[in-house]
Protein backbone atom coordinates (compact mmCIF):
# COMPACT_ATOMS: atom_id res chain seq x y z
CA UNK A 1 0.00 0.00 0.00
CA UNK A 2 2.92 2.34 0.76
CA UNK A 3 4.65 1.70 -2.48
CA UNK A 4 1.31 2.15 -4.38
CA UNK A 5 0.94 5.60 -2.74
CA UNK A 6 3.93 6.88 -3.46
CA UNK A 7 3.66 5.93 -6.94
CA UNK A 8 0.61 6.81 -8.06
CA UNK A 9 -1.13 8.00 -4.75
CA UNK A 10 -2.28 11.92 -4.63
CA UNK A 11 -2.79 13.43 -1.46
CA UNK A 12 -4.81 12.45 2.02
CA UNK A 13 -4.54 8.58 1.26
CA UNK A 14 -5.92 8.25 -2.38
CA UNK A 15 -4.37 6.17 -5.05
CA UNK A 16 -5.79 6.75 -9.03
CA UNK A 17 -5.52 3.88 -11.27
CA UNK A 18 -7.40 2.82 -14.86
CA UNK A 19 -6.79 -0.85 -14.10
CA UNK A 20 -10.64 -1.73 -12.65
CA UNK A 21 -9.24 -4.52 -11.39
CA UNK A 22 -6.03 -3.13 -9.34
CA UNK A 23 -8.71 -0.88 -7.59
CA UNK A 24 -11.39 -3.71 -6.58
CA UNK A 25 -7.88 -5.72 -5.07
CA UNK A 26 -6.80 -2.80 -3.26
CA UNK A 27 -10.20 -2.19 -2.11
CA UNK A 28 -10.50 -6.12 -0.66
CA UNK A 29 -6.86 -5.67 0.94
CA UNK A 30 -8.25 -2.48 2.85
CA UNK A 31 -11.08 -4.05 4.18
CA UNK A 32 -8.97 -7.31 5.18
CA UNK A 33 -6.78 -4.46 7.11
CA UNK A 34 -10.11 -2.90 8.69
CA UNK A 35 -9.96 -0.19 6.85
CA UNK A 36 -13.12 1.71 5.48
CA UNK A 37 -12.42 2.53 1.64
CA UNK A 38 -14.31 3.59 -1.07
CA UNK A 39 -13.98 4.24 -5.12
CA UNK A 40 -14.79 6.85 -7.17
CA UNK A 41 -15.10 6.66 -10.45
CA UNK A 42 -14.12 9.40 -13.53
CA UNK A 43 -15.60 8.78 -16.31
CA UNK A 44 -12.98 10.27 -18.50
CA UNK A 45 -13.75 7.79 -21.84
CA UNK A 46 -13.65 9.94 -24.99
CA UNK A 47 -11.95 13.06 -23.34
CA UNK A 48 -9.30 14.79 -25.27
CA UNK A 49 -5.55 15.33 -23.62
CA UNK A 50 -3.54 17.10 -25.11
CA UNK A 51 0.80 15.95 -25.12
CA UNK A 52 3.14 17.77 -26.71
CA UNK A 53 1.02 19.05 -28.73
CA UNK A 54 -0.22 16.05 -29.70
CA UNK A 55 -4.02 15.23 -29.51
CA UNK A 56 -5.23 11.85 -27.54
CA UNK A 57 -8.83 11.06 -26.41
CA UNK A 58 -8.66 8.62 -22.76
CA UNK A 59 -9.47 5.22 -23.62
CA UNK A 60 -10.12 3.91 -19.63
CA UNK A 61 -12.06 5.90 -16.61
CA UNK A 62 -9.94 6.40 -14.05
CA UNK A 63 -10.54 4.47 -10.53
CA UNK A 64 -9.82 6.74 -7.23
CA UNK A 65 -9.18 4.04 -4.49
CA UNK A 66 -10.00 6.67 -0.86
CA UNK A 67 -9.22 5.21 2.56
CA UNK A 68 -9.64 6.38 5.87
CA UNK A 69 -7.51 5.42 8.76
CA UNK A 70 -6.42 6.79 12.06
CA UNK A 71 -3.56 8.05 10.41
CA UNK A 72 -5.15 9.87 7.95
CA UNK A 73 -4.38 13.66 9.10
CA UNK A 74 -6.96 14.95 6.43
CA UNK A 75 -9.63 17.08 8.86
CA UNK A 76 -13.23 16.61 8.16
CA UNK A 77 -14.62 19.31 6.37
CA UNK A 78 -17.85 17.92 5.59
CA UNK A 79 -20.45 20.23 6.59
CA UNK A 80 -23.28 17.66 7.45
CA UNK A 81 -19.52 15.70 9.24
CA UNK A 82 -20.40 12.68 7.74
CA UNK A 83 -17.69 10.71 9.45
CA UNK A 84 -15.97 10.95 13.00
CA UNK A 85 -12.53 9.75 14.35
CA UNK A 86 -13.50 7.86 17.77
CA UNK A 87 -11.90 4.96 20.08
CA UNK A 88 -9.44 3.98 17.41
CA UNK A 89 -12.01 4.02 14.80
CA UNK A 90 -13.64 5.59 12.02
CA UNK A 91 -17.42 5.92 12.39
CA UNK A 92 -19.78 7.05 8.88
CA UNK A 93 -23.25 8.50 9.20
CA UNK A 94 -25.57 6.18 7.87
CA UNK A 95 -27.01 8.39 5.17
CA UNK A 96 -30.67 6.43 4.85
CA UNK A 97 -32.34 2.92 5.64
CA UNK A 98 -34.97 1.60 3.59
CA UNK A 99 -37.00 -1.36 3.02
CA UNK A 100 -36.83 -3.12 -0.47
CA UNK A 101 -38.69 -5.69 -1.67
CA UNK A 102 -36.65 -9.03 -2.65
CA UNK A 103 -38.36 -12.12 -3.63
CA UNK A 104 -35.85 -13.74 -5.09
CA UNK A 105 -33.85 -16.60 -3.27
CA UNK A 106 -31.30 -15.03 -0.99
CA UNK A 107 -28.64 -18.21 0.21
CA UNK A 108 -25.01 -17.81 1.97
CA UNK A 109 -23.02 -20.93 0.89
CA UNK A 110 -19.64 -20.99 -0.01
CA UNK A 111 -18.28 -19.54 -2.98
CA UNK A 112 -17.20 -20.77 -6.42
CA UNK A 113 -13.74 -19.71 -6.22
CA UNK A 114 -11.29 -22.85 -6.58
CA UNK A 115 -8.09 -20.65 -5.57
CA UNK A 116 -8.95 -20.06 -2.31
CA UNK A 117 -10.34 -22.95 -0.18
CA UNK A 118 -11.44 -21.16 3.04
CA UNK A 119 -14.88 -19.81 3.30
CA UNK A 120 -14.29 -16.10 4.56
CA UNK A 121 -15.49 -12.71 5.34
CA UNK A 122 -14.45 -10.07 3.27
CA UNK A 123 -12.30 -8.78 6.47
CA UNK A 124 -10.69 -11.91 6.56
CA UNK A 125 -11.87 -13.55 9.25
CA UNK A 126 -12.25 -17.44 8.65
CA UNK A 127 -16.00 -17.98 9.51
CA UNK A 128 -16.86 -20.45 12.75
CA UNK A 129 -20.03 -22.63 12.76
CA UNK A 130 -22.04 -20.46 15.24
CA UNK A 131 -25.54 -22.79 16.47
CA UNK A 132 -26.94 -20.05 18.24
CA UNK A 133 -30.34 -19.38 17.30
CA UNK A 134 -31.13 -15.31 16.98
CA UNK A 135 -34.59 -14.53 16.78
CA UNK A 136 -34.38 -10.63 16.00
CA UNK A 137 -37.49 -8.53 17.20
CA UNK A 138 -35.85 -5.52 15.33
CA UNK A 139 -34.56 -4.02 12.82
CA UNK A 140 -30.98 -2.92 13.64
CA UNK A 141 -27.99 -1.53 11.63
CA UNK A 142 -25.49 -4.73 10.89
CA UNK A 143 -22.17 -3.57 9.98
CA UNK A 144 -20.54 -5.15 6.63
CA UNK A 145 -16.92 -5.83 7.87
CA UNK A 146 -17.94 -9.20 9.34
CA UNK A 147 -18.82 -7.74 12.72
CA UNK A 148 -22.64 -7.84 13.53
CA UNK A 149 -24.70 -5.00 15.16
CA UNK A 150 -26.54 -7.49 17.82
CA UNK A 151 -25.08 -8.10 20.95
CA UNK A 152 -25.16 -12.06 21.60
CA UNK A 153 -23.61 -15.12 22.86
CA UNK A 154 -22.76 -17.10 25.20
CA UNK A 155 -20.60 -15.96 28.34
CA UNK A 156 -20.66 -19.53 30.00
CA UNK A 157 -21.55 -23.33 29.11
CA UNK A 158 -21.93 -25.99 31.65
CA UNK A 159 -22.07 -29.27 28.99
CA UNK A 160 -24.33 -32.30 29.61
CA UNK A 161 -23.84 -35.69 29.36
CA UNK A 162 -27.47 -37.07 28.29
CA UNK A 163 -25.82 -40.39 27.73
CA UNK A 164 -24.76 -40.94 31.42
CA UNK A 165 -27.36 -38.85 32.48
CA UNK A 166 -30.07 -41.54 30.86
CA UNK A 167 -28.07 -44.49 32.19
CA UNK A 168 -28.52 -43.33 35.78
CA UNK A 169 -31.95 -42.95 35.42
CA UNK A 170 -33.13 -46.09 34.13
CA UNK A 171 -30.75 -48.07 36.52
CA UNK A 172 -32.51 -46.32 38.82
CA UNK A 173 -36.02 -47.16 37.70
CA UNK A 174 -34.93 -50.80 36.94
CA UNK A 175 -33.81 -50.66 40.60
CA UNK A 176 -37.31 -49.28 41.89
CA UNK A 177 -38.98 -51.85 39.30
CA UNK A 178 -36.98 -54.72 40.18
CA UNK A 179 -36.73 -55.66 36.51
CA UNK A 180 -35.32 -54.59 33.23
CA UNK A 181 -37.97 -52.70 31.03
CA UNK A 182 -38.57 -51.70 27.65
CA UNK A 183 -38.92 -48.02 27.34
CA UNK A 184 -41.33 -46.30 25.95
CA UNK A 185 -43.46 -43.00 25.89
CA UNK A 186 -44.91 -43.65 29.54
CA UNK A 187 -41.12 -43.35 30.59
CA UNK A 188 -40.79 -39.60 29.54
CA UNK A 189 -42.33 -38.15 32.96
CA UNK A 190 -39.91 -40.12 35.44
CA UNK A 191 -36.94 -39.33 32.81
CA UNK A 192 -37.34 -35.85 32.84
CA UNK A 193 -38.07 -35.43 36.51
CA UNK A 194 -34.25 -36.74 36.90
CA UNK A 195 -32.82 -34.40 34.48
CA UNK A 196 -34.84 -31.52 35.72
CA UNK A 197 -33.48 -32.05 39.31
CA UNK A 198 -29.87 -31.75 37.59
CA UNK A 199 -30.90 -28.97 36.00
CA UNK A 200 -32.05 -26.69 39.49
CA UNK A 201 -28.16 -27.44 39.91
CA UNK A 202 -26.69 -26.52 36.90
CA UNK A 203 -29.05 -23.21 36.81
CA UNK A 204 -27.28 -22.17 40.76
CA UNK A 205 -24.36 -22.79 39.19
CA UNK A 206 -24.73 -21.03 36.16
CA UNK A 207 -26.02 -18.07 38.27
CA UNK A 208 -22.97 -18.17 40.92
CA UNK A 209 -20.73 -17.72 37.39
CA UNK A 210 -22.65 -14.71 36.37
CA UNK A 211 -22.53 -13.09 39.79
CA UNK A 212 -18.46 -13.57 39.42
CA UNK A 213 -18.72 -11.74 35.77
CA UNK A 214 -20.43 -8.68 37.50
CA UNK A 215 -17.82 -8.70 39.99
CA UNK A 216 -15.02 -8.68 37.84
CA UNK A 217 -16.94 -5.80 35.81
CA UNK A 218 -17.23 -3.79 38.69
CA UNK A 219 -14.03 -4.54 39.46
CA UNK A 220 -13.09 -2.72 35.85
CA UNK A 221 -11.63 -6.04 34.35
CA UNK A 222 -13.52 -6.68 31.92
CA UNK A 223 -12.84 -4.24 29.37
CA UNK A 224 -14.74 -5.14 26.26
CA UNK A 225 -18.23 -4.91 28.16
CA UNK A 226 -16.70 -1.41 29.97
CA UNK A 227 -16.51 -0.22 26.62
CA UNK A 228 -19.74 -1.09 25.69
CA UNK A 229 -19.15 -3.42 22.55
CA UNK A 230 -20.93 -6.23 24.44
CA UNK A 231 -23.35 -6.52 28.09
CA UNK A 232 -23.52 -9.25 30.33
CA UNK A 233 -27.10 -8.94 30.29
CA UNK A 234 -27.33 -9.82 26.37
CA UNK A 235 -25.40 -12.76 26.27
CA UNK A 236 -26.37 -16.69 27.46
CA UNK A 237 -26.02 -19.21 30.08
CA UNK A 238 -25.63 -21.67 28.12
CA UNK A 239 -26.18 -25.41 28.82
CA UNK A 240 -24.88 -27.74 26.59
CA UNK A 241 -26.03 -31.08 24.88
CA UNK A 242 -23.10 -34.69 24.43
CA UNK A 243 -23.98 -37.97 23.85
CA UNK A 244 -27.69 -37.63 22.56
CA UNK A 245 -27.32 -40.29 19.79
CA UNK A 246 -25.77 -42.29 22.60
CA UNK A 247 -28.68 -41.96 25.16
CA UNK A 248 -31.33 -42.91 22.29
CA UNK A 249 -29.57 -46.30 21.68
CA UNK A 250 -29.13 -47.07 25.26
CA UNK A 251 -32.35 -47.11 25.04
CA UNK A 252 -33.41 -48.75 22.39
CA UNK A 253 -33.67 -46.44 19.88
CA UNK A 254 -32.55 -45.69 16.43
CA UNK A 255 -31.12 -42.97 15.08
CA UNK A 256 -32.50 -42.32 12.10
CA UNK A 257 -35.69 -40.66 10.31
CA UNK A 258 -37.96 -42.60 12.71
CA UNK A 259 -41.09 -41.58 15.05
CA UNK A 260 -40.08 -42.80 17.82
CA UNK A 261 -36.75 -40.64 17.80
CA UNK A 262 -38.11 -38.21 16.76
CA UNK A 263 -40.59 -38.12 19.52
CA UNK A 264 -37.54 -38.98 21.81
CA UNK A 265 -35.80 -35.42 20.49
CA UNK A 266 -38.67 -33.79 20.96
CA UNK A 267 -39.25 -34.30 24.50
CA UNK A 268 -35.39 -33.65 25.38
CA UNK A 269 -35.10 -30.40 23.47
CA UNK A 270 -38.36 -28.83 25.04
CA UNK A 271 -37.93 -29.81 28.41
CA UNK A 272 -34.94 -27.59 28.31
CA UNK A 273 -36.44 -24.90 26.82
CA UNK A 274 -39.39 -25.19 29.11
CA UNK A 275 -36.78 -24.57 32.03
CA UNK A 276 -34.54 -21.85 30.83
CA UNK A 277 -37.48 -20.24 30.49
CA UNK A 278 -38.84 -20.84 33.91
CA UNK A 279 -35.11 -19.70 35.34
CA UNK A 280 -35.04 -16.73 33.20
CA UNK A 281 -34.84 -13.26 34.83
CA UNK A 282 -35.49 -10.05 33.00
CA UNK A 283 -35.94 -7.72 35.57
CA UNK A 284 -33.38 -5.41 37.83
CA UNK A 285 -28.97 -4.81 36.92
CA UNK A 286 -27.80 -8.85 37.11
CA UNK A 287 -30.17 -10.64 34.36
CA UNK A 288 -30.16 -13.81 33.30
CA UNK A 289 -30.69 -15.52 29.89
CA UNK A 290 -30.11 -19.39 29.10
CA UNK A 291 -30.26 -21.13 26.02
CA UNK A 292 -29.36 -24.86 25.23
CA UNK A 293 -27.19 -26.18 22.24
CA UNK A 294 -26.00 -29.46 20.64
CA UNK A 295 -22.18 -27.64 21.54
CA UNK A 296 -19.12 -28.92 19.64
CA UNK A 297 -17.01 -30.57 22.57
CA UNK A 298 -14.31 -31.16 20.44
CA UNK A 299 -12.08 -33.10 22.93
CA UNK A 300 -14.70 -33.34 25.71
CA UNK A 301 -16.93 -35.61 23.59
CA UNK A 302 -13.75 -37.96 23.37
CA UNK A 303 -13.35 -37.90 27.28
CA UNK A 304 -17.31 -38.23 28.19
CA UNK A 305 -16.97 -41.76 26.28
CA UNK A 306 -13.97 -42.73 28.13
CA UNK A 307 -14.60 -41.37 31.63
CA UNK A 308 -18.40 -43.75 31.07
CA UNK A 309 -16.53 -46.64 29.49
CA UNK A 310 -14.03 -46.24 32.90
CA UNK A 311 -17.25 -45.98 35.23
CA UNK A 312 -18.72 -49.30 33.47
CA UNK A 313 -21.32 -47.26 31.97
CA UNK A 314 -22.55 -48.97 27.98
CA UNK A 315 -20.81 -46.91 25.43
CA UNK A 316 -21.02 -47.45 21.73
CA UNK A 317 -18.38 -49.97 20.11
CA UNK A 318 -19.17 -48.45 16.49
CA UNK A 319 -17.55 -44.70 17.63
CA UNK A 320 -14.77 -43.94 19.81
CA UNK A 321 -16.65 -40.65 21.17
CA UNK A 322 -19.79 -38.56 21.35
CA UNK A 323 -20.75 -36.69 18.30
CA UNK A 324 -22.51 -33.50 18.10
CA UNK A 325 -25.54 -33.84 15.85
CA UNK A 326 -28.74 -35.30 15.82
CA UNK A 327 -27.61 -38.14 13.28
CA UNK A 328 -24.91 -40.29 13.94
CA UNK A 329 -21.87 -38.91 10.91
CA UNK A 330 -20.48 -42.73 10.91
CA UNK A 331 -24.12 -44.35 9.64
CA UNK A 332 -23.45 -45.17 6.22
CA UNK A 333 -27.34 -46.24 5.72
CA UNK A 334 -28.42 -42.32 6.40
CA UNK A 335 -28.46 -40.12 3.48
CA UNK A 336 -27.82 -36.78 2.28
CA UNK A 337 -32.04 -35.75 2.92
CA UNK A 338 -31.95 -37.74 5.85
CA UNK A 339 -29.42 -35.72 7.67
CA UNK A 340 -31.34 -32.88 6.71
CA UNK A 341 -34.75 -33.76 7.88
CA UNK A 342 -33.05 -34.96 11.13
CA UNK A 343 -31.80 -31.22 11.79
CA UNK A 344 -35.38 -29.87 11.05
CA UNK A 345 -38.73 -29.06 12.53
CA UNK A 346 -39.64 -32.52 13.51
CA UNK A 347 -36.67 -33.05 15.49
CA UNK A 348 -35.37 -29.83 16.36
CA UNK A 349 -37.74 -27.19 14.77
CA UNK A 350 -38.52 -24.75 18.01
CA UNK A 351 -37.63 -27.12 20.76
CA UNK A 352 -34.26 -26.51 20.75
CA UNK A 353 -34.16 -22.70 21.77
CA UNK A 354 -30.18 -22.84 21.21
CA UNK A 355 -30.03 -24.70 17.88
CA UNK A 356 -27.59 -27.10 16.49
CA UNK A 357 -25.54 -27.25 13.34
CA UNK A 358 -26.27 -29.95 10.39
CA UNK A 359 -22.66 -30.92 9.04
CA UNK A 360 -23.17 -32.59 5.63
CA UNK A 361 -20.16 -34.10 4.80
CA UNK A 362 -19.47 -34.72 1.26
CA UNK A 363 -16.31 -36.48 -1.00
CA UNK A 364 -16.99 -33.93 -3.54
CA UNK A 365 -18.72 -30.40 -4.24
CA UNK A 366 -21.84 -30.51 -6.21
CA UNK A 367 -23.29 -28.42 -8.53
CA UNK A 368 -25.10 -25.42 -8.01
CA UNK A 369 -28.42 -26.34 -9.37
CA UNK A 370 -27.80 -29.67 -6.68
CA UNK A 371 -26.57 -27.26 -3.71
CA UNK A 372 -30.23 -24.77 -4.55
CA UNK A 373 -32.29 -28.09 -4.39
CA UNK A 374 -30.99 -28.99 -1.00
CA UNK A 375 -31.04 -25.53 0.44
CA UNK A 376 -34.98 -25.92 -0.96
CA UNK A 377 -35.49 -29.05 0.50
CA UNK A 378 -33.79 -27.64 3.84
CA UNK A 379 -36.31 -24.80 3.96
CA UNK A 380 -39.29 -27.03 3.07
CA UNK A 381 -38.34 -29.45 6.57
CA UNK A 382 -37.35 -26.88 8.69
CA UNK A 383 -33.27 -27.07 8.83
CA UNK A 384 -32.40 -23.84 9.42
CA UNK A 385 -28.82 -24.23 10.06
CA UNK A 386 -26.27 -26.46 7.59
CA UNK A 387 -23.17 -26.71 6.01
CA UNK A 388 -21.47 -28.85 3.22
CA UNK A 389 -17.73 -30.16 4.47
CA UNK A 390 -15.56 -31.56 1.62
CA UNK A 391 -11.64 -31.99 2.64
CA UNK A 392 -9.34 -29.93 1.26
CA UNK A 393 -6.14 -30.88 0.11
CA UNK A 394 -2.64 -29.52 0.28
CA UNK A 395 0.50 -30.19 -1.20
CA UNK A 396 3.63 -30.42 1.30
CA UNK A 397 6.19 -29.80 -1.39
CA UNK A 398 5.02 -27.60 -3.82
CA UNK A 399 1.85 -25.79 -2.12
CA UNK A 400 -0.90 -26.80 -4.64
CA UNK A 401 -4.08 -25.81 -2.67
CA UNK A 402 -7.12 -28.02 -3.88
CA UNK A 403 -10.92 -28.00 -2.35
CA UNK A 404 -11.12 -31.70 -2.80
CA UNK A 405 -9.18 -34.20 -1.34
CA UNK A 406 -6.25 -36.24 -3.28
CA UNK A 407 -3.66 -38.70 -2.97
CA UNK A 408 -1.04 -37.44 -5.36
CA UNK A 409 -0.33 -33.69 -6.07
CA UNK A 410 -1.77 -33.01 -9.67
CA UNK A 411 0.80 -30.00 -9.95
CA UNK A 412 4.13 -31.51 -8.76
CA UNK A 413 3.05 -35.50 -8.26
CA UNK A 414 4.21 -35.29 -4.33
CA UNK A 415 2.40 -38.16 -2.49
CA UNK A 416 3.34 -36.07 0.54
CA UNK A 417 -0.31 -34.32 1.05
CA UNK A 418 -2.15 -32.63 3.88
CA UNK A 419 -5.73 -33.02 4.24
CA UNK A 420 -7.51 -30.41 5.95
CA UNK A 421 -11.47 -30.68 7.37
CA UNK A 422 -13.43 -29.27 10.29
CA UNK A 423 -13.00 -31.14 13.73
CA UNK A 424 -16.33 -29.50 14.24
CA UNK A 425 -15.91 -25.98 13.51
CA UNK A 426 -12.88 -24.14 12.15
CA UNK A 427 -11.03 -25.99 8.80
CA UNK A 428 -7.37 -27.29 10.33
CA UNK A 429 -4.89 -29.43 8.98
CA UNK A 430 -6.33 -33.33 10.62
CA UNK A 431 -2.92 -34.36 11.20
CA UNK A 432 -2.77 -31.46 13.70
CA UNK A 433 -5.87 -32.88 15.32
CA UNK A 434 -6.21 -35.17 18.59
CA UNK A 435 -5.57 -38.62 17.88
CA UNK A 436 -9.11 -39.59 19.02
CA UNK A 437 -10.25 -36.78 16.74
CA UNK A 438 -8.02 -38.33 13.90
CA UNK A 439 -9.68 -41.91 14.67
CA UNK A 440 -13.01 -40.09 14.51
CA UNK A 441 -12.33 -38.42 11.42
CA UNK A 442 -11.86 -42.18 9.59
CA UNK A 443 -15.20 -43.41 10.63
CA UNK A 444 -16.86 -40.34 8.93
CA UNK A 445 -19.49 -41.13 5.77
CA UNK A 446 -18.26 -38.73 3.27
CA UNK A 447 -21.44 -39.32 0.96
CA UNK A 448 -21.22 -39.25 -2.87
CA UNK A 449 -24.46 -37.86 -5.23
CA UNK A 450 -24.23 -38.29 -8.69
CA UNK A 451 -25.40 -35.40 -11.10
CA UNK A 452 -28.81 -37.03 -11.33
CA UNK A 453 -29.61 -38.23 -7.68
CA UNK A 454 -30.88 -35.01 -5.97
CA UNK A 455 -32.56 -33.99 -9.66
CA UNK A 456 -34.67 -36.74 -9.85
CA UNK A 457 -35.77 -36.23 -5.99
Amino acid sequence: MDGWYHTDGGNSNRCYTTSKELAEDMEVLLTSLGLQSIINISDRTDEEVIIRDDHFKHNYPLYCVRWYSQTNTRSNKDENKSWVKSNNSIYFKIKSIEEVDYTEDVYCIQCKNQEEPYFTLPNGIITHNCRLKNKLQTKEFNFTNGNIGVMTGSKSVITFNLSRITQQWYRKEAEKRGDVFNFDETCYPSLKKHITKILERVYKYHTAYNELLWDMYDADLLPAYKAGFIHLNKQYLTIGLNGLNQAAEYLGLECNVNDKYSKFCQEIFSLFKEQNELHKVSTGKHQLMFNTEQVPAESLAIKNYFWDKADGLWVPKDTNLYASYIFKPNDNLLTVLDKIKMHGREYIGDYLDGGSACHLNLDSHLSSSQYKKLLEYAACVGCSYLTFNVPNSECQDCGFIAKQPFEKCPKCGSTRVDLYDRIIGYITRIRNWSDGRQKEQKTRIYSHISENEINTK
